[in-house]
């Protein structure tokens, strides 16, 4: 078997969002892009995971139109709100995400799934957000809360 020039150079992501036109970009393995790792559970913003905007054959060519992610914001958790906005406040352009640069319900899931090592790797930098409610949750603020105090006196 020949070896062919830059065959075993790794190919980057199919899809990826381009956070300058908010919508989905066909990818190449000369994209310089952030991956975004997180849970799928976000109860932060109230989205429901069924009604969470993910690709689909079905709306592919929907999400390729210019501010297709603006006009579905209400869709997205907001770790992944989080993530396109940090990514564009870094001056990077591109972002990878899962279940919005894998289609979802396509014959090609499982080979995208089976590669996502290649994917986190071969990105410029991985977001990986651990806990629920986004990125720039403020954790040093806690809600109010009451306390009893009890007095003894000696």
């Amino acid at each position: 078997m020949d070896h062919v020039p830059g065959s075993d150079q790794p190919k980057g992501p199919t899809w990826l969002i381009d956070v300058k036109e908010g919508r989905l970009f066909q990818g190449n393995h000369q994209n310089r892009y952030i991956a975004l790792s997180y849970t799928w559970h976000d109860s932060a913003n109230g989205i429901d995971r069924m009604n969470q905007l993910k690709l689909l054959t079905s709306n592919m060519s929907s999400m390729l139109a210019p501010n297709a992610l603006k006009r579905n914001t209400s869709q997205l958790p907001a770790v992944i709100q989080h993530a396109i906005e940090l990514t564009g406040n870094i001056g990077e352009r591109y972002l990878w995400v899962g279940r919005l640069c894998i289609v979802q319900d396509g014959p090609q899931k499982q080979f995208e799934c089976m590669r996502m090592d290649e994917i986190y790797s071969g990105a410029y930098v991985t977001i990986v957000a651990a806990a629920e409610g986004g990125l720039f949750r403020n954790y040093g603020k806690s809600s109010k809360r009451s306390v009893n105090k009890t007095s003894h006196k000696y």
